[in-house]
């Protein structure tokens, strides 16, 4: 028995909301974390050293083969994406110039930590969250995730999804073009 529409597209909107909840834990997460290894002096605007918010389009695409591209990306090249529309006052490519200057930092010491954290796949965090693999780089950002799903109603549902998250997407095939 094939599942109708609506299961197919409320499981949809699930996989992008877990997404858009991972996404923003991680942010919260790697700024804390440039926050600490700067001492709490990270400048002021367009100097500020703090990633902003994604282009949403980029992460709200569920197509099969992105789905199962994005848990490959490091969070380097997932945040280098241009910054949201909504925010005008900086470049577009903020993010992606900010993660450049620390990875390229002069202390080397604080370029360790970034190479670290950046080098980092979509996967690694997710499987960090579930605890099914640990990483030194990722501690607290449990925590992060945990803070910003117990907001939610359905967050053992959301819980859930995440453990199976990646047998979810690779289970996915991607469908035939229409061309």
């Amino acid at each position: 028995m094939k599942p109708k529409n609506n299961e197919i597209n409320n499981e949809r909107n699930k996989i992008r909301k877990l997404k858009n909840f991972t996404r923003d834990s991680i942010l919260k997460y790697a700024n804390k974390k440039i926050l600490k290894t700067f001492n709490y002096d990270i400048g002021n605007g367009i100097n500020k050293k703090e990633l902003l918010k994604i282009d949403p389009k980029y992460f709200n695409n569920n197509k099969a083969d992105f789905n199962k591209q994005l848990l490959e990306k490091t969070l380097g090249e997932i945040f280098s994406q241009n910054i949201s529309t909504k925010i005008t006052n900086y470049p577009k490519d903020f993010n992606k110039e900010l993660i450049n200057k620390l990875l390229n930092e002069e202390d080397l010491k604080k370029r360790k930590i970034f190479e670290n954290l950046f080098s980092k796949t979509f996967l690694d965090c997710i499987d960090h969250i579930i605890g099914k693999k640990k990483f030194n780089e990722l501690t607290g950002l449990e925590k992060c995730f945990e803070n910003k799903i117990n907001l939610k109603e359905n967050r053992e549902e959301f819980k859930d999804l995440l453990n199976n998250f990646e047998d979810t997407i690779s289970s996915k095939k991607p469908r035939k073009s229409r061309n």
